[in-house]
């Protein structure tokens, strides 16, 4: 038995070497576990929420001269520029109200009360003429225009109408709708007459001339500007010179005129251009300066008036340049952005010309001009007289000189002086 045993002992040894030279091969059992897969964790996804950005409104002051109360016609054509101006922009609304424009509860009256005590009412915009622009820009009520105005529209313009909107070399006014002086006539008057008429012009054609001769203060503007056109020069830095040829030149002629019976001293009893309107259309004066917009009106109500230039030594046009500014009141740049981009899109010359011409005014933009005449006034020469405007010049300009040579036309008027001793008298007064 125990020889058996030792048989399959050595059997198995020699099995054993025999499987030596293999790679051994290990077999796993697989293991398993209780604990369950997690669950995958899902994230929702969103679409991105896109933040509007709030609402701005801005208010214009219009001045009811610019959309009289009489023809809302003109409010609704301007209320339409401005909702096709609203609908080119984002977010953006505007609120027209109609102000008076002058006197108590006026334009620049209420900017200066409110900026004091409820800035929050003022508007982001309005619009003046140049004596109250003056009076803004030295109150702080009024901001700057460089970089909110395009050099499209500034290229539109006059150097004289881009001047009347100017303080110290500042742009603060973007003119918009303009005013100048012309002289209307009866046609039966004086016939075969050009636009340009020299003093040569009334006295040859025997007019009666009239025009708001009479100041308390300062010198009336038709006479300071034949004067000026004479060879006289406007204030520089507040300082005038008189011109003594200009002086006499202009008025020899009033003392001429005056020695004919064409006019008299109660010129100086008008100091507005409307005092003899009355007696212009009747036929009772032959000729008087009235404000282009009075010409507009008067001929839309088929009054046969016609038009000139303003008589000078030379014949050669010459007048004064006023109207109505974009302004920007609000100190917030935000605002005057959209604020800007608005007085650029109502200065386009299209909606410009249609909104003068609806107003009866002149469009500042010469393009606008040019499209078309203005009660039979061709656009040449409405755009000849405002190449040789002049803006108003105020008494604080250099009211001295001022208020000498207007003495020394209301000597001449009243026959108490020749043009020579008149002119005299004023040269030893500045002088003296």
């Amino acid at each position: 038995m125990q020889f058996l045993l030792l048989i399959f002992s050595l059997l198995a040894l020699l099995l054993t070497g025999c499987n030596s030279g293999e790679t051994a091969v290990q077999l796993t059992t697989p293991s398993f576990s209780n604990t369950e897969e997690p669950t995958p964790l899902l994230i929702p996804t969103t679409r991105p929420v896109t933040v509007e950005a709030p609402l701005t409104t801005l208010v214009i002051w219009l001045p009811e001269i610019l959309a009289p109360v009489a023809d809302e016609t003109i409010l609704e054509l301007f209320n339409t520029q401005i909702q096709d101006f609203v609908a080119s922009e984002t977010n953006l609304q505007v609120e027209v109200r109609r102000k008076r424009s002058q006197d108590v509860g006026g334009i620049l009256s209420t900017l200066r009360s409110a900026s004091a005590v409820a800035p929050g009412a003022l508007p982001d915009l309005t619009l003046m003429r140049r004596e109250d622009l003056l009076a803004a820009v030295q109150s702080n009520l009024i901001q700057p225009l460089e970089g909110r105005i395009t050099t499209g529209v500034i290229s539109g313009l006059t150097a004289h109408s881009i001047e009347l909107g100017s303080l110290n070399q500042e742009l603060y006014g973007m003119p918009y709708m303009l005013d100048v002086l012309l002289v209307a006539y009866q046609p039966n008057a004086a016939s075969d007459l050009t636009v340009r008429w020299s003093f040569e012009t009334i006295l040859k054609n025997r007019l009666t001339f009239v025009f708001p001769a009479g100041r308390s203060n300062g010198v009336n503007e038709v006479f300071l500007l034949q004067y000026l056109a004479a060879g006289g020069t406007p204030p520089l830095d507040g300082t005038m010179a008189l011109n003594e040829q200009a002086l006499q030149t202009t008025l020899t002629f009033y003392e001429q005129a005056r020695e004919v019976g064409l006019i008299d001293a109660t010129l100086l009893d008008y100091t507005t251009f409307t005092d003899y309107e009355e007696q212009l259309i009747s036929g009772t004066l032959d000729t008087g300066v009235v404000r282009a917009s009075t010409y507009f009106r008067l001929k839309a109500a088929d009054y046969p008036l016609q038009v000139a230039f303003i008589p000078t030594a030379s014949g050669q046009p010459v007048t004064q340049i006023n109207g109505w500014m974009w302004v920007i009141v609000t100190g917030d740049s935000d605002r005057q952005l959209p604020a800007g981009r608005l007085i650029n899109w109502l200065m386009d010359a299209s909606r410009q010309e249609q909104y003068a011409r609806r107003i009866g005014m002149l469009p500042s933009q010469l393009e606008a001009l040019r499209n078309s005449s203005f009660a039979g006034l061709e656009s040449e020469i409405l755009i000849e007289l405002l190449q040789n405007a002049y803006i108003p010049i105020l008494e604080n300009d250099s009211g001295t000189v001022l208020r000498i040579i207007q003495n020394a036309l209301a000597s001449v008027l009243r026959g108490d002086t020749t043009a020579a001793e008149a002119t005299r008298d004023a040269v030893n007064q500045l002088s003296g």
